[in-house]
């Protein structure tokens, strides 16, 4: 049966692939029948959380995803060979501008805001108008991946580095009870790898990054396990483990500065319900896998079911 319900507000969080779940906590809240006051995301949850305030709605995604395999992933994060990041943003800009045309922030039915960071001075940018699929490509915009995307004098890259769960922001825009999704992981759970020195296998990479990028990678001479310690003549035995390479170390690095600023964020402004599917093994950029990761956010909302029902409940 579903609820009598108030409006909530719906913070989306960054992570990647991993922000597919998303989808599945939307799947949830329409068969509840709760209503969105606002919808705030940071990176793939602006993604996913922009589509849907443009009226995209949760079926038209799922059908997208069912048809979604590694080579469409590989067609869309072609790379551009930029010397600011890797993929083509054009391509993901075409590809956006393909569900949400020129539509604007300030005319979609259900209030919006993305979160990006400014690049230069680290400040947090929300967008509260102007076109939509900039925003998003704004947010989304991972450095040493995506290039910086140039808006107003600003060059502005992905908003998990300032705001990856924007609670705060939600507060600013709505009064009403806030659900959070919090799909990053403990970076100790997806660094594993790299513990002791050990490089990553290419399957491991890959979980990480499509094929063609690895290639990239080894074409350009580093190597995707990571460069072997040379021993100094005379020195020491040389360590049986590899160094990470550089885009396991920016990716990492994000990592942990993310689930840092998330356990901070959470302190100061905690929402009224936080729900955090478990998507941990999935790599960011295995969307391929959008069924089972979405399948972990309907599964989330629905174990926090009786968390919900009192605030839904209570306004």
């Amino acid at each position: 049966m579903a609820m009598t319900n108030s409006p909530i507000a719906l913070v989306l969080g960054g992570g990647g692939a991993r922000g597919l779940a998303h989808i599945g906590v939307l799947r949830w809240l329409e068969e509840e029948s709760v209503p969105l006051e606002a919808i705030v995301g940071t990176s793939i949850g602006a993604l996913i959380g922009g589509l849907y305030a443009a009226g995209t709605g949760v079926a038209e995604m799922e059908a997208v995803l069912k048809k979604t395999d590694k080579l469409t992933v590989t067609k869309i994060l072609r790379p551009g060979f930029s010397a600011s990041g890797i993929i083509d943003n054009n391509r993901v800009r075409k590809f956006l501008r393909s569900f949400v045309g020129e539509t604007t922030i300030e005319k979609l039915p259900i209030p919006f805001r993305a979160v990006a960071t400014d690049l230069i001075s680290g400040e947090e940018i929300v967008f509260d108008k102007g076109p939509l699929a900039e925003a998003i490509l704004a947010s989304i915009a991972i450095p040493a991946l995506f290039m910086p995307v140039y808006h107003e004098g600003r060059f502005l890259v992905d908003g998990g580095l300032s705001n990856p769960l924007p609670v705060s922001i939600a507060r600013r825009v709505s009064t009403a009870p806030c659900i959070a999704v919090n799909v990053s992981p403990n970076p100790e759970s997806v660094g594993r790898p790299l513990q002791e020195g050990r490089g990553w296998t290419r399957k491991q990479f890959e979980k990480l990054a499509p094929a063609w990028l690895s290639d990239v990678l080894m074409e350009k001479g580093l190597s995707i396990s990571g460069p072997a310690l040379k021993a100094e003549k005379g020195g020491p035995k040389k360590p049986s483990y590899r160094l990470p390479t550089l885009l396991q170390v920016v990716l990492q690095s994000i990592s942990i500065s993310t689930y840092n600023l998330i356990v901070l964020g959470l302190r100061n402004a905690p929402p009224r319900v936080l729900l955090s599917p478990e998507v941990e093994e999935f790599g960011i950029l295995e969307f391929h896998k959008g069924g089972e990761i979405m399948r972990r956010g309907y599964d989330a909302a629905e174990m926090s079911k009786p968390e919900i029902r009192s605030i839904l409940s209570s306004g």
